[in-house]
């Protein structure tokens, strides 16, 4: 499943950006050791249907009333999340 994966090449050779949002969500529930760097911001999320609808903004410093803390992940060690990815799929 992993080799047919239409990301794969890139995940093999570590070539050219490659971001797998639901699995990196996932493998920090599983390990939050794949954490290397994080950072705590008020931010605000445009929930009005716009063309940025859905957009996120982190702010430092002083923030706009109605945000809310959140922890935004910023490194992850990607040698285990790969290791993580290839595990799964070569279990199945």
């Amino acid at each position: 499943m992993l080799d047919r994966h239409y990301l794969a090449q890139r995940l093999a050779t570590g070539k050219g950006a490659t971001f797998i949002w639901d699995v990196l969500t996932a493998g920090l529930l599983i390990d939050e050791s794949v954490i290397l760097e994080e950072v705590i911001l008020p931010i605000d999320v445009n929930d009005i249907w716009s063309p940025s609808y859905g957009e996120t903004l982190a702010y430092r410093g002083i923030a706009p009333d109605g945000t809310q803390k959140a922890r935004i992940v910023t490194t992850v060690d990607q040698q285990k999340i790969h290791s993580m990815i290839d595990k799964l799929f070569r279990e199945f």
